[in-house]
């Protein structure tokens, strides 16, 4: 059945015009399907006859060591590619990017953000999520895990219903990550705010127009801001 449905796919794609097809997680596919009760072939060989076809251009992202050893061992595989190589941002060059990730969510969730607190938080993030500060068996690397704080942040000034996201949300977003250890330093002396649905809820995701909350029961709440979230349970 995979084998199959990746051909069909495979036999659209070359019908088509100026295909790119991106696969992320590329060394997965080394494997994928090969099964070792019959002869069979997985996608990293379904897919070689392909790769050379002008009509279809794949790029495939993975890691240094993955490449090295998942794709690197197949050598047929492995030529039909070009590897190109982009380092990790430096420590600047990752606060920048953050930056405008805050300044991005400010205009996505309507909530007013000031520069120079935006500045402040993604300089303390990369400080205050280096390998050090991560739990070993949970390890999440950045940018990832200082974007998911960041939108977490962004979620909470939703729920309680702030038209200026502060230090407070951004602590709490960073406080009730279970990926870092210790507490985000942001220079504001003012209290954390309440949130108006509990303050149980330790993950704020948005999806489809809504807030999904989840609580630290691992329960499941969703906010819908056409009401007061105030009256929310």
């Amino acid at each position: 059945m995979l084998e199959k449905r990746v051909i069909e796919l495979f036999e659209s794609l070359k019908n088509e015009k100026n295909v790119i097809l991106f696969i992320d997680e590329i060394h997965t596919i080394i494997g994928t399907g090969k099964s070792t009760e019959r002869e069979s072939l997985d996608i990293a060989n379904i897919i070689k006859p392909y790769i050379t076809d002008d009509n279809i251009k794949i790029i495939g992202a993975t890691t240094i060591s993955e490449y090295n050893e998942f794709i690197v061992p197949d050598k047929a595989f492995s030529r039909r590619f070009n590897v190109i190589k982009i380092d990790e941002p430096t420590g600047k060059q990752l606060e920048d990017i953050l930056y405008n990730i805050i300044v991005n969510h400010s205009k996505t969730y309507n909530v007013k953000v000031l520069e120079s607190l935006a500045r402040e938080v993604s300089k303390k993030l990369v400080s205050s999520t280096t390998k050090e500060h991560r739990d070993i068996n949970n390890i999440m690397y950045n940018p990832d895990l200082s974007i998911e704080i960041i939108s977490n942040a962004f979620g909470y000034a939703r729920l309680y219903d702030k038209k200026e996201i502060t230090s407070n949300e951004f602590k709490q977003a960073f406080n009730n990550s279970n990926k870092v250890r210790g507490n985000l330093s942001l220079s504001d002396s003012k209290n954390a705010l309440k949130p108006k649905i509990g303050s149980n809820i330790i993950k704020v995701d948005f999806r489809g127009g809504k807030y999904i909350c989840i609580d630290n029961k691992q329960r499941t709440i969703k906010v819908d801001f056409t009401e007061n979230p105030s009256n929310k349970n």
